[in-house]
């Protein structure tokens, strides 16, 4: 089963990638975390925004078990993954747009955190790929690309919570990036 999600307009994410001062990043992600504690279920979800084709991509997922620190990390890991698919092409600046000040630290820390430390050492790898990934905290929804990422985390995560247990999961509604108008194949 497929969802059709109505993805932000180019322009409103133009307008927060300046308003975040990502005014030279090739890629600007938006996501968010959902979940309430470890032994909980979680979804996360992320709004690429790939300037350089003037492109919007949609992920999200979610899982059983995870906490909230790292369904709020996550959000990032897919759509990152598939911008370098683990090989250098050279400098890309990343902004990273997230309403958790633990995402923010979590990408400026120099030394493995006390948890979610594979996330770490994978979004710490991406430098050696040449990604630079610069966060930047906003509050929580305050525009439309934020909006999305908040309500599709929490729908994500829902589906985890309806179902019970991880056997009885149907996958969430977009297991492929969604493609916007404007933007190449």
């Amino acid at each position: 089963v497929t969802a059709v999600i109505e993805l932000p307009s180019l322009e409103a994410a133009e307008n927060l990638t300046r308003e975040c001062g990502f005014g030279r990043c090739g890629v600007v992600l938006v996501g968010d975390g959902s979940g309430s504690g470890v032994d909980k279920p979680a979804g996360w979800a992320c709004l690429l925004y790939d300037r350089r084709r003037s492109a919007l991509e949609f992920y999200e997922g979610g899982c059983d078990k995870a906490g909230i620190g790292y369904a709020e990390l996550a959000a990032y890991l897919v759509p990152l993954t598939r911008l370098t698919n683990g090989k250098s092409r050279g400098l890309l600046t990343v902004g990273l747009v997230t309403d958790a000040t633990y995402v923010v630290g979590t990408f400026q820390r120099e030394t493995a955190p006390d948890r979610n430390v594979p996330l770490w050492a994978f979004y710490r790898n991406l430098r050696s790929l040449g990604v630079v990934v610069t966060p930047a905290h906003r509050e929580r929804n305050t525009d439309v690309c934020q909006v999305l990422v908040d309500v599709r985390s929490k729908a994500c995560r829902r589906r985890f919570v309806d179902a019970g247990s991880p056997d009885e999961v149907a996958p969430c509604p977009n297991d492929s990036p969604t493609a916007a108008a404007g933007s190449s194949p």
